[in-house]
């Protein structure tokens, strides 16, 4: 009697990623086979960030709508929102780190790559330039595809009068930043640029041979950089995500500029010692204002607290002491 044929076993069905609804996720299901696992570890990763949350960072004194209360309402302590992480964001961010570490393994071969090492093996940590192996253990550093046994945790500048604290990519001769370029970079930073393009009136490769200089909140962050590092230049390195070209820009620091935004520092951290809520920004116009519907503490930011805010100006408290 014959066998009765088997059925062929049955493939998942391709789910167009338009169609997927995969963008936000929580830590769950996921549908996908390969995608799919490494969105829940890229959600993983985002809830396990260790950024500090005690410090005022550089990147966000740098933007051009910089919220001093959202500033206040971390380093006071305020929990923040429940973040559902955008995926799609997470994945630009993992290629822009690939670009960061790509330029700074290439300074590392070149021997010029001064800043913070860490030994994975024994442990050792500390300052030095460009090592072929660990000062301790002597394990190899890295090898012609890649770092090995060591890793490089960049350039730590710090104020702790100021409270200000971050890291910049690299130093050689001088402090370098590195920034990944793509057509959303610009709608963000330079939006009459980008405004050209969506119009028709620059192309792809336009759009990117017009970028002739760093955008003004890039100017800033070097400026911040070059004052916490003593110094009075630094480098940006932007890549095109397109083609991978890069450009070089050098930024110099003005003491002006640091002059309003270290008086900023000092009225948010006279604010949390306090307890009063800075003033919200003139521009902050409701919860779905497009910068205030990204911020982490929106909910506890328009819940219907008086307009509180610190009275007693930067200037005046010097004049005063």
């Amino acid at each position: 009697m014959p066998s009765a044929k088997r059925k062929p076993r049955s493939l998942p069905r391709y789910i167009p990623a338009e169609k997927s609804n995969l963008t936000n996720l929580r830590p769950g299901k996921d549908p996908s086979i390969i995608i799919g696992p490494v969105r829940n570890l890229l959600v993983k990763r985002a809830a396990e960030d260790d950024r500090r949350a005690d410090v005022i960072h550089p990147s966000e004194m740098a933007k051009k709508n910089w919220c001093g209360r959202a500033t206040y309402y971390r380093l006071a302590g305020f929990p923040p929102d429940e973040e559902v992480v955008n995926t799609n964001s997470e994945l630009i961010f993992e290629e822009g780190h690939s670009i960061h570490h790509k330029w700074q393994f290439w300074h590392w071969q070149l021997g010029d790559l001064q800043g913070i090492y860490e030994c994975i093996v024994c442990k050792w940590k500390g300052w030095a330039t460009s090592p072929r192996h660990c000062p301790r253990c002597f394990m190899p550093a890295y090898n012609y595809e890649g770092p090995l046994f060591m890793r490089y945790r960049e350039v730590p500048l710090e104020s702790p009068e100021y409270r200000i604290a971050g890291h910049a990519d690299g130093l050689t001769d001088e402090l370098f930043e590195v920034k990944s370029m793509s057509p959303g970079t610009v709608r963000v930073e330079a939006p009459q640029i980008y405004r050209r393009y969506e119009e028709g009136e620059l192309t792809m490769p336009q759009l990117w041979q017009n970028m002739r200089r760093p955008f003004p909140s890039h100017i800033r962050q070097g400026m911040i950089y070059c004052w916490l590092r003593g110094t009075s230049t630094m480098r940006f390195i932007y890549e095109w995500k397109m083609t991978s070209a890069p450009k070089e820009f050098q930024v110099e620091l003005d003491e002006q500029v640091m002059e309003k935004l270290l008086d900023k520092c000092l009225d948010i951290l006279y604010a949390v010692e306090h307890e009063k809520r800075p003033r919200r920004p003139q521009w902050a116009t409701g919860p779905k204002n497009a910068t205030c519907r990204e911020c982490p503490h929106k909910t506890e930011c328009w819940k219907g607290h008086d307009e509180e805010e610190t009275t007693v100006s930067v200037r005046r408290r010097r004049r005063t002491s």
